[in-house]
């Protein structure tokens, strides 16, 4: 009786209308994104040409350029603080009891939305008379991404640690060291993956830098030096235009198949490393 009171107790478990729930969720959500990429389909990929063309106002190659441009920019300083931060949350010895409130300002910063964020230095641009350009939105970008990335290292760096952690400190290993000598060689990959995830971050939220710069986006002269805003802000600019809708749909195609090469890439790069660690 006692087995087969066992054996029911799953079946009894069970609830049908939340699993149906979920289920017409998870068809919802397949079902926007295929309609969505098919319509980028059918309307951007014929002019994905005129997109690449050299010259044009509707050309997307001055705003792939500033991509580049604010991506280089942003993700340095981000990774490096980011992987600084997290070195010193992921041991309480480090930074002594202020790694406990490094955890929660963390939390508390990353929990802001980027268009808040986006907003308080829009403000603050105005209140010192300084004119948005595109250096100055990179630093900003990399200022925005800095929790994100202090999260995505802290979890590298804390993932499956915990015995490599107290072997070393059994044997009387610093925790500077243990961090820079034990995790952070073992998490290389899981970083890598960060920021590249980082890097889709500040390519995709680029369109925040739209209000930044308020309406007149296109005819400032903030975009110096590639005269061009980035693919985010070209097809944030541009969506309302129904003359050229074709157009901004290729752009749109464009970043995010950028995108998904990225987030691709960085899946790719931290299999490894899950596969390695669940063999420990």
């Amino acid at each position: 009786m006692a087995i087969d009171a066992l054996s029911d107790k799953p079946a009894r478990m069970f609830r049908p209308l939340p699993a149906v729930v979920f289920a017409a969720c998870a068809w919802l959500l397949c079902g926007s994104v295929i309609v969505i990429v098919g319509w980028l389909l059918a309307n951007g990929l014929p002019k994905v040409v005129s997109a690449l063309g050299p010259r044009g106002p509707e050309s997307a190659i001055g705003p792939l350029f500033a991509t580049a441009y604010i991506t280089v920019l942003a993700l340095p300083p981000a990774a490096a603080v980011g992987v600084f931060a997290a070195m010193g949350a992921s041991d309480v010895r480090i930074f002594g009891a202020a790694a406990g409130s490094m955890r929660s300002a963390l939390s508390l910063v990353g929990s802001v939305p980027t268009v808040i964020v986006a907003y308080a230095a829009l403000l603050a641009a105005a209140a010192v008379g300084w004119h948005p350009s595109l250096t100055g939105a990179a630093f900003v970008f990399a200022i925005v991404n800095m929790p994100l990335m202090t999260g995505l290292a802290l979890r590298a760096l804390t993932t499956r640690a915990a015995k490599l952690r107290e072997v070393a400190t059994a044997l009387g290993a610093p925790p500077m060291y243990i961090v820079i000598s034990v995790l952070l060689p073992r998490a290389r990959m899981r970083l890598r993956s960060a920021y590249i995830i980082v890097a889709t971050q500040i390519i995709g939220g680029a369109a925040t830098i739209a209000i930044l710069a308020g309406a007149n986006v296109p005819a400032s002269r903030g975009a110096l030096p590639i005269h061009a805003w980035p693919l985010a802000v070209h097809i944030w600019t541009r969506g309302s235009s129904a003359d050229v809708y074709g157009v901004t749909a290729a752009s749109a195609l464009l970043l995010a198949v950028l995108i998904w090469v990225l987030q691709g890439i960085a899946q790719l790069r931290a299999a490894p490393e899950s596969a390695s660690q669940e063999d420990l």
